[in-house]
Formats: C-alpha cells, sequence, structure tokens
C-alpha cells in the first residue's frame, strides 16, 4: 500500500513538473518570460485559463484537446510529455531522496528541452546543465580506457554528422552530454530508441516540414534511465 502511495505522489509531481517545464519551454522559445503572466493562457485567443484546465492530462481530456473558449486545437504535446514525464519519475523515483532529487531535475529538463525544440526547432545549450544529475545517480558510467575510447569513437562521430548537417547541432550537443553522463553503450540505445520515436512522429507530420529530433531523444532516454535502472541493459 505504501509503495502505490509513493508511486501515485511521484507521478503526480513528475506530470506538474512536466507541465511547467514544457510551459517554460514554449515561453523561452517565443522570447517571453517564462513566470510572466504568471498564469498560463491560450495562445490563440489569449484568454487566461481556469484552474481545472491547468490539471495535468485531466484539463486536457476534460477540454477533448481544444481550448474551452476559441475552440483551437491544444498541441498534443503537452499532455503527452506529461505522461511521460509522470510514468518516469513514478518508475525511476524511489526512497532515495537524491536519487529521486536528481531524475526529477532530469525530466524537467528534458521536458523543458523537447518543448523547446518541438515548437521552435532549436534548444538553449544552458539548458543541458539539467541532465549533469545524470551522472551521479545513474552509477553506470565505468571510466575504463575501452570505454574512453569507445565514447571518444562515438563522439567523433556525432560531430561529424554534425559538420556534415546529418544531425542539427542541439541534437549532437544533447547526446554529447548523454554520453558523458551515463556512457557510450547506452547513448547507442538512446539514439536507436529516439530515431524510432522521431519516425513515428512524421507520421503526423508534413514531408516538408522540419522534424525535431530532440522530443524523441528524451522520450528514448527517460526509457533507457528505466531499463539501466532494472538492469535489464
Amino acid at each position: 500500500m505504501l509503495i502505490l502511495f509513493f508511486t501515485s505522489y511521484y507521478f503526480l509531481i513528475g506530470t506538474v513538473l512536466a507541465s511547467f517545464a514544457a510551459l517554460c519551454g514554449q515561453r523561452i522559445g517565443s522570447q517571453q518570460c517564462p513566470w510572466a503572466p504568471p498564469r498560463s493562457y491560450c495562445d490563440a485567443c489569449h484568454i487566461r485559463l481556469r484552474w481545472w484546465q491547468l490539471i495535468p492530462i485531466l484539463g486536457y481530456l476534460i477540454q477533448g484537446g481544444h481550448c474551452h473558449y476559441c475552440r483551437q486545437p491544444i498541441p498534443v504535446f503537452f499532455p503527452l510529455s506529461e505522461l511521460l514525464a509522470g510514468t518516469a519519475a513514478a518508475l525511476l523515483c524511489g526512497p532515495g531522496l537524491g536519487d529521486s532529487a536528481a531524475f526529477f531535475i532530469v525530466i524537467t529538463t528534458l521536458v523543458g528541452l523537447a518543448s523547446n525544440d518541438f515548437f521552435y526547432q532549436f534548444i538553449y545549450p544552458v539548458g543541458l546543465l539539467g541532465l549533469f544529475p545524470l551522472f551521479f545517480c545513474t552509477h553506470h558510467q565505468n571510466w575504463t580506457w575501452e570505454n574512453m575510447i569507445a565514447s571518444a569513437l562515438l563522439l567523433l562521430f556525432l560531430a561529424c554528422c554534425c559538420l556534415t548537417s546529418y544531425l542539427g547541432i542541439g541534437d549532437g550537443e544533447f547526446l554529447l552530454v548523454v554520453t558523458f553522463t551515463i556512457g557510450w553503450y547506452p547513448t547507442l540505445y538512446v539514439i536507436m530508441l529516439g530515431s524510432f520515436f522521431t519516425l513515428l512522429l512524421t507520421l503526423r507530420m508534413p514531408i516538408k516540414e522540419k522534424i525535431p529530433f530532440i522530443p524523441g531523444l528524451a522520450a528514448a532516454l527517460a526509457m533507457v534511465l528505466i531499463l539501466l535502472k532494472n538492469e535489464i541493459i
């Protein structure tokens, strides 16, 4: 019973943090102050949202995926990121206060970066600092010579992809930090799963439109962290 309580608690906190991070990522990308105005508003009609519209996931479902006032569709990114962040928090966070705080920082950072890239196709490199707690809470990085050489080769490959425009600069910076914090082998899983998730995203977007890669990589990193914690990879 106690485990169910803490799991539900972590899920709730994860959804709330994701809702805030997604808003911050969207506002920062449009050159707005993240905390001003203090209340969220509809981007289409600019009417301030009421409390029940701001409930993570449920607010989207209650409104049927459309603004209550102007009936403009609400981007599915918001409820989906809240659901994924809440699930990741419930599966990653535990009794260890330090590790739980680190995972909350990482999850919030992932949603913020994904929001920035999803809506505006760029990220601020300073936001990647929120991923560095992974270095202390994954306990997976083993700095042997073999791992250092493999990490260097992977980073060289990523650099070549960025220079040849096969990979965006922000995507390369993201994967560089991931390689440094969790190691080269788990990063390969992040790239593979992130590419798969991004491919699914392309099915819902026009071919000529620029496809953001960070949302797929962020979801993949969260999944890989869960697999690492359960020692599946």
